[in-house]
């Protein structure tokens, strides 16, 4: 069996569920979740409150039985602990019951299994009215989902380790996207959506999306998924709406600075075709 860590908001979540569908694809086993981090972090002031939204993908939080505890003691587990955001070659040769302990935010990771994970992640059929409009809007023009990532980002902790992009980002990516396709029109996708509103001055048609409110992740990254191209922000959940959109010919814009000073292992992190800026 994998046994797979769970920590984080949705985007981190899904790195880690993708890498452990992966693994037992290849192991021909199933995924099992440890969801223990859930429960330590509402003791941890220090840290956002994160709670279990895989269940937005339709996905159960399958945790082990005490029987399959007690087939864990007569065939320990080898844990394999993530020692720095790159990827690591040595999962390629995990065998046997594996515990997965990491973020595993790289799709080397999961891409010979591209076809499993995104089955995993199926957007909900059901959409909401408003939502429906709003998608109906973006297959109808050149839409392009621009991500602004602040948030627990513009914490001392987050400014810190993350960073905040800069506008100046933003501008160049949209400069250049306006140089390879025509009549763009922007929808602008942030945890401070009235900043964006204030600070972010496009020149183009734009629509600034707050209609399904805070703790509806899923429901936020299938509309990001509806453009047909991407801006995305140093975050997982942008990185996660862009790689599950399936519209051919998508120009896809990332920051090389991922972490606060850094371009750390980038090259893991994005696929070869995404435009790094």
């Amino acid at each position: 069996m994998v046994i797979v860590k769970l920590y984080g908001g949705l985007g981190n979540q899904m790195y880690q569920y993708a890498t452990a569908v992966a693994l037992a694809e290849r192991l021909d086993t199933s995924v099992y979740m440890d969801l223990d981090w859930f429960q330590e972090v509402k003791n941890k002031p220090e840290l956002t409150l994160r709670w279990y939204e895989l269940d937005g993908f339709g996905i159960d939080p399958k945790t082990i039985t005490p029987f399959g505890r007690l087939g864990l003691t007569l065939r320990p587990p080898k844990v394999f602990k993530e020692d720095f955001f790159g990827y690591l070659p040595a999962f390629e040769k995990l065998s046997g019951n594996v515990i997965l302990d990491g973020y595993w935010q790289s799709y080397k990771y999961f891409a010979e299994h591209k076809e499993a994970v995104a089955r995993a992640f199926t957007f909900p059929e059901a959409v909401k009215p408003e939502n429906k409009k709003i998608i109906d809007r973006m297959e109808s023009s050149n839409s392009v989902m621009l991500h602004v990532r602040r948030g627990d980002y513009n914490t001392k902790r987050g400014k810190e380790f993350h960073g905040l992009i800069p506008l100046e980002y933003y501008r160049k990516a949209v400069a250049d996207l306006k140089k390879k396709i025509n009549n763009p029109t922007f929808y602008i996708f942030s945890d401070e959506i009235d900043w964006c509103r204030q600070n972010l001055k496009l020149d183009d048609p734009s629509e600034f999306i707050d209609s399904n409110g805070p703790n509806s992740g899923v429901e936020d990254m299938q509309l990001m998924a509806g453009c047909k191209h991407a801006i995305i922000a140093n975050s997982s959940f942008s990185w996660w709406a862009t790689w599950l959109n399936t519209h051919p010919g998508m120009l896809v814009y990332a920051p090389t600075a991922w972490f606060k000073g850094t371009e750390h292992e980038i090259e893991d992190r994005l696929p070869p075709e995404w435009i790094r800026i």
